[in-house]
């Protein structure tokens, strides 16, 4: 932006004021337009929502077990799963 002012301001001596305050604006409207492009592709991308986990929380996985669906084996999996924690964490208990 500072870098376009003088630059409109050269163009204002051979062309006009119009002209200059054309540039100006475009060169403003430009950078506010790539700024709110910029803001919306980093949010897309670090988007921290859970629209698309494939995983089950930890009270669809109780509800399962209560249920009778999962097994005591297949509920400690899936559980451990869910927190994050591996099969050689599991040798640890």
């Amino acid at each position: 932006m500072i870098v376009m002012l003088p630059i409109a301001f050269v163009i204002a001596e051979q062309e006009g004021t119009v002209t200059a305050i054309v540039w100006v604006l475009g060169s403003v409207l430009a950078t506010a337009a790539i700024c709110v492009a910029a803001h919306i592709l980093r949010r897309m991308v670090f988007s921290k929502s859970d629209k698309h986990s494939p995983g089950f929380t930890i009270e669809q996985i109780d509800r399962l077990h209560n249920e009778g669906v999962l097994t005591k084996e297949e509920y400690r999996l899936a559980r451990r799963s869910a927190l994050g924690l591996t099969d050689l964490d599991a040798s640890e208990q």
